[in-house]
């Protein structure tokens, strides 16, 4: 019986201790259009995600013609990593037209350069996907990996918006787990 508990306490321990040695992330959607950051409690977070970037028609990403300097600035000297997000839950018709031809195979390699730059020369920490509901198409999992190889490769995280309620069919488990982490939309 000893032998059984102790087997089941080593168990437990082997398997909760990754979980206890995840750091805990607190993490705030700033849309851009509205923020004034004097009025952000920098000291309750640890990341930020910039609401939200979409491609052009060229595959360019923009935030509704905004400029994130003075918002990943203000965060950099609060020891808050900040994060592009991408998409959003609602696209408006050319963002989603977009969104469809840069996911495509022969486009994808392109369209991730373009990512990548932008996260560079916006002095970005990493990139959260933001894609919801009827944009979760069987083109998500291969940008996901293509997206994470990518990322990876540079030394920049990747995480994700996804509901707590459902799990879309077509994100694959191998997408999945490509994540740092998920941000899980619970409300």
């Amino acid at each position: 019986m000893k032998i059984m508990a102790r087997n089941l306490l080593f168990l437990f321990l082997f398997f909760i201790s990754p979980l206890h040695a995840q750091q805990f992330k607190t993490v705030g959607y700033v849309a851009m259009w509205n923020v004034d950051t004097c009025t952000i409690q920098w000291d309750k977070l640890t990341h930020i995600n910039l609401a939200f970037a979409n491609p052009d028609a060229a595959g360019q990403l923009h935030i509704d013609g905004e400029n994130p300097s003075a918002i990943v600035a203000a965060a950099h000297s609060h020891g808050v990593e900040v994060f592009i997000s991408l998409a959003g839950g609602y696209l408006q018709p050319d963002w989603e037209s977009a969104w469809n031809y840069w996911m495509q195979p022969e486009h994808l390699g392109a369209y991730i350069s373009n990512i990548l730059q932008y996260v560079q020369e916006n002095n970005l920490d990493g990139v959260d996907i933001d894609l919801e509901w009827q944009y979760v198409n069987d083109l998500y999992s291969p940008f996901v990996l293509a997206l994470k190889d990518s990322l990876q490769w540079a030394g920049w995280p990747m995480t994700a918006a996804l509901p707590g309620s459902y799990r879309y069919p077509q994100i694959s488990a191998e997408a999945l787990t490509a994540f740092d982490w998920v941000n899980l939309m619970i409300y």
